[in-house]
């Protein structure tokens, strides 16, 4: 039971890893700053700060702000988000 438990601490460490990552570099391509992205979203810089250095996981309503300020569905960051996890998967990341 243990291993599971570590199993799904690792895939859970590793799924936000990759959406602050996918946010970050959602971010970077549309030329935004974090401020820009803040007033944009309704969030504080200081919140995109964390949520870009996984300090803090974004609940579902915080990533759909996010997504609304980028112009995406929540659907398309999700299929993005699984498409980097199973890419840094494959490369022990």
């Amino acid at each position: 039971m243990a291993t599971n438990a570590a199993a799904m601490n690792e895939y859970e460490d590793r799924h936000w890893r990759v959406l602050a990552h996918c946010l970050k570099q959602r971010r970077h391509t549309a030329g935004l700053s974090q401020h820009v992205l803040a007033d944009r979203s309704g969030l504080s810089v200081s919140e995109i700060q964390h949520i870009e250095h996984g300090r803090r996981h974004p609940k579902t309503g915080t990533q759909k702000r996010l997504c609304a300020a980028f112009g995406i569905s929540h659907l398309e960051l999700m299929s993005e988000v699984e498409r980097v996890e199973r890419e840094w998967e494959s490369r022990g990341l």
